[in-house]
């Protein structure tokens, strides 16, 4: 099999961030050495980025599509969606994340900002959604996260854009009856 059909598959795919493992997935019929070989031929002839090891990117890859490949299981969560959503209205650039580390990496010019959530209330699906390639977080969810890993930042600037109900339905299923009554207090006392 040619290497070029290596850089046509991953140029056909609709992701444009791709893990080594999810490429050994995509092309079997490559055993480990032929793809890590083939791969850094097309970083060296600037068809394939390799932003960071074992990450390969097309140009122009999407940054939120990235920010669930560097770590996984990774979603999209807390000030990043709430500032796209207009619950909070001063934020800069970083992709915050939920994950099961705490780390924060600069990879051309994008700051990706994980924090530590335990496995049981990360695992709970409720208000996380994909969007093109990449897990995002409603504005809901988005909030319950912010409320249980920063349990005094409870400061927000437009919180009527919330679905009360949607919201307190992702903090029961999370099972966490303290995130529940600073939710509560947040949507219904205000700030």
């Amino acid at each position: 099999m040619s290497s070029e059909s290596l850089i046509v598959g991953i140029y056909k795919s609709q992701q444009s961030v791709f893990t080594t493992q999810a490429l050994g997935m995509m092309f079997p019929q490559y055993d480990r050495t032929q793809l890590l070989q083939s791969l850094n031929y097309y970083k060296r002839k600037g068809a394939i980025l390799n932003p960071r090891g074992g990450i390969y990117a097309k140009e122009g890859y999407d940054r939120e599509e990235m920010a669930c490949a560097l770590f996984w299981p990774t979603y999209i969560s807390l000030d990043y969606v709430l500032a796209g959503s207009g619950v909070i209205y001063q934020y800069g650039t970083k992709i915050t994340c939920v994950s099961y580390l705490n780390r924060e990496i600069e990879i051309d010019g994008t700051t990706y900002s994980y924090h530590r959530m335990k496995p049981s209330a990360m695992g709970c699906p409720a208000g996380i959604q994909m969007r093109g390639c990449a897990a995002i977080a409603s504005p809901e969810r988005a909030l319950v996260d912010s409320l249980y890993l920063f349990p005094d930042y409870q400061y927000f600037d437009n919180i009527d854009i919330i679905d009360k109900d949607r919201a307190k339905a992702i903090a029961d299923e999370m099972g966490n009856r303290t995130l529940t009554e600073r939710l509560k207090k947040v949507l219904y006392n205000g700030q």
